[in-house]
């Protein structure tokens, strides 16, 4: 995995202050994906990601950019996101449950 901005997140502040997020069927949301390596950097806020099931490269946010929004809305929509839901309130670690607002809040 390669950092797309070599600056530390503690150095550059992508601050929003909202941002809105979906995500789909199998767990993904902003490109990160269940079970990559995306979802470990703690260092950079962009990184390009592999990704297995899709056999490509995506340039992703990583969590600790997401997290630094005042406010994160979740859009949800389909019944079939409903077991997506289930697994993160059970505490399933999917991308969706990682992302924690540092100084804000997080709404679905």
């Amino acid at each position: 995995m390669r950092p797309v901005c070599c600056c530390p997140v503690r150095w550059i502040n992508p601050q929003e202050n909202l941002r809105t997020i979906s995500y789909r069927e199998d767990g993904h949301t902003a490109s990160l994906f269940p079970d990559t390596r995306a979802l470990a950097e703690e260092q950079a806020w962009a990184v390009s990601n592999w990704v297995e099931k899709l056999k490509t490269v995506r340039l992703t946010l990583t969590i600790p950019a997401l997290n630094h929004s005042n406010q994160t809305i979740f859009l949800v929509t389909g019944s079939a996101k409903a077991p997506v839901i289930r697994q993160i309130v059970e505490g399933a670690r999917l991308p969706e449950a990682l992302i924690a607002p540092i100084d804000g809040r997080a709404n679905g």
